[in-house]
């Protein structure tokens, strides 16, 4: 009798499954199976492996123009009426007027303006020409033209103007004056310039709020004097009653 003690062995199949098998030896290499063992069950851990790809954060290539917000130069109280029609018969003149604003270093907005032959202070523009596209155009090269001395070269930078309001400006004598808003930012100082050109003398900024004032006190005419970066001067009657106008509409 063979009292060799009995050998076992443990495997573990692919289920996970252990089973006990016992080693005979025998002259042919042969495994019997003499007992399925019953192992505790077998707990599968498996790692989930995200398959979401991390993406590369997505950078806008737009070129984004810096905005330019305009300081308002007043609220209107409604929208002005366009221009009117005109009645068979009457000469319209198309004529482009420019209020351009600019805010100096302490936040004063300021409006530009320029001085006649006269002494007397005007908005610059005039009438439309055959390469205006529209009276804003007009009221642009008016502004150019008025603003530069015949050797020294502008004294006013308009390229930067922002487009602000447009007012049509109906006059009894059907004619239409199309005053076109605008403005140019901020300068650290804004000086009085003399100039030499065939319509103007003087460049200047008179401030929005001393002319809110004066029309406020019903003191804006042509006789009396107003006083602009420590000069006296007159105001055009025409451009008194722009002023006016503008300031009924909510424009001033």
């Amino acid at each position: 009798m063979n009292t060799t003690t009995p050998q076992f062995i443990t495997l573990q199949d692919a289920n996970g499954t252990f089973q006990t098998f016992q080693l005979v030896p025998v002259n042919t290499a042969t495994i019997t199976t003499i007992q399925s063992v019953p192992s505790a069950p077998s707990v599968k851990t498996t790692q989930r492996v995200s398959t979401v790809t991390n993406k590369p954060q997505r950078v806008s290539t737009a070129v984004h123009k810096p905005v330019t917000v305009p300081t308002p130069v007043a609220t209107p109280t409604h929208t002005p009426k366009k221009s009117g029609r005109v009645p068979r018969g009457q000469k319209v003149f198309n004529n482009g007027v420019a209020y351009i604003t600019m805010t100096d270093s302490k936040g004063v907005d300021r409006l530009l303006m320029v001085v006649n032959k006269k002494g007397q202070l005007n908005l610059p523009g005039g009438m439309k020409d055959k390469t205006d596209v529209d009276e804003c155009h007009t009221a642009l090269r008016e502004t150019a033209e008025e603003t530069t001395d015949h050797k020294n070269g502008a004294v006013v930078d308009i390229s930067s103007a922002t487009y602000c309001w447009t007012y049509a400006n109906n006059h009894n004598n059907g004619s239409t004056t199309m005053v076109a808003g605008f403005h140019l930012g901020t300068s650290q100082r804004l000086h009085r310039h003399e100039i030499k050109n065939r319509e103007t003398t003087e460049v200047t900024w008179m401030a929005v709020g001393q002319l809110r004032s004066i029309i406020a006190n019903g003191g804006l005419n042509d006789t009396d004097d107003y006083t602009v970066l420590g000069k006296k001067y007159k105001m055009y009657g025409p451009c008194v009653g722009t002023f006016m106008k503008l300031s009924n509409d909510g424009f001033i």
